[in-house]
């Protein structure tokens, strides 16, 4: 069962909850890195995150022989 790009679903709840993340492991970490706001960083998020899903979806899915 692959998964292509276009039906790894991302909603914006999850792509707000990333940014948030984000923000806040900036903060922690006192950076100094400009961070975009969430508007301007949405589509990136929610492609990363979708790369994420197919990534974990075909590694779960992996039939893996050691020879």
């Amino acid at each position: 069962m692959q998964k292509k790009m276009s039906e790894a679903k991302v909603s914006d709840k999850e792509a707000k909850e990333a940014y948030t993340k984000m923000v806040d492991a900036a903060k922690k970490s006192k950076s100094k890195q400009n961070i975009p706001e969430f508007e301007a960083a949405k589509n990136s998020i929610k492609m990363q995150l979708a790369q994420e899903k197919v990534v974990g979806a075909l590694i779960k899915n992996a039939k893996i022989k050691v020879k």
